[in-house]
């Protein structure tokens, strides 16, 4: 028997690829996988609080002792290239660690209904605000707008992440979709900086989202869904608020560069449009 532990970081954006990666790679086989949950940056461990996950589909595991009680057993697998797929085939060994990312829907690709299934959101934790703008989004042409921004101008981070809002990204996306769509519409603003954007970001037909915070952020990825088309940033929890999206006719509007030194080809699906 072979023993899969694959760890879960990061954000609630970055929590749902490591739990797709985990459900693709067990479907059909009989070794036994275990996730180990790493609590860290940004709200810790959302999964459940966002979903209503399978019971004791989760488990909290230390790497270090496993490390040191099985070192000549383990295997790293690693996903180095961000928002690259990188095929994976672990050797002989008896315990196997992935760590990465995984951010490409290339890595679940053959399971979408099942990955739609899991991440339902648990609608009896909404607040009241995200209850009354339902109706609104669900009665007009909605286009889910998210900026983020937080994080990103940490020092540890200036260095990775293309600064979208001086690229001029968002107007050339705005732009765009209207010539696409050709029609009216209302952009639902999301971001983890709203009063900045709010100061600085201004467009006829914006309406600002503002009151999910901290362990009530993973709502705004909830509302994100249902709008009717999407403009992401170079987010995955935007990038998940626009794939979980049921819209058949949905457009989908990404930036073609999310990493100032690295090419993350496969992170955007091909059917979006890509600025």
């Amino acid at each position: 028997m072979k023993i899969h532990f694959i760890s879960i970081v990061g954000g609630l954006g970055n929590q749902m690829f490591q739990y797709a990666y985990y459900l693709n790679y067990k479907k059909g086989n009989l070794l036994t996988y275990y996730l180990v949950v790493k609590y860290g940056k940004h709200n810790g461990f959302e999964l459940d609080k966002a979903f209503s996950l399978p019971n004791n589909s989760v488990k909290s595991f230390s790497i270090k002792i496993i490390k040191k009680i099985f070192s000549r057993y383990i295997e790293r697998v690693e996903d180095n290239d961000w928002g690259q797929f990188v095929s994976c085939n672990p050797t002989s060994k008896f315990i196997f660690y992935h760590t990465g990312y995984w951010q490409s829907e290339k890595y679940f690709n053959n399971i979408p209904n099942q990955i739609r299934n899991v991440f339902k959101f648990n609608d009896e934790k909404l607040n009241l605000k995200t209850r009354s703008i339902l109706h609104y989004i669900d009665k007009h042409n909605t286009v889910s707008l998210h900026i983020r921004r937080g994080d990103y101008y940490d020092e540890s981070y200036k260095g990775i992440f293309i600064d979208l809002c001086e690229d001029g990204y968002y107007d050339k996306a705005i732009n765009k979709i209207k010539q696409l769509l050709n029609t009216s519409l209302i952009f639902i603003i999301f971001s983890d900086d709203i009063s900045w954007v709010k100061a600085n970001f201004h467009h006829d037909g914006f309406v600002y989202v503002d009151w999910n915070k901290g362990r009530d952020s993973w709502q705004d990825m909830y509302l994100m869904t249902r709008c009717k088309h999407s403009i992401i940033s170079n987010s995955t929890f935007s990038w998940w608020g626009a794939w979980l999206n049921q819209n058949k006719g949905k457009t989908v509007i990404a930036p073609n560069k999310w990493f100032k030194f690295h090419i993350a080809e496969d992170i955007v699906p091909s059917n979006w449009i890509k600025i």
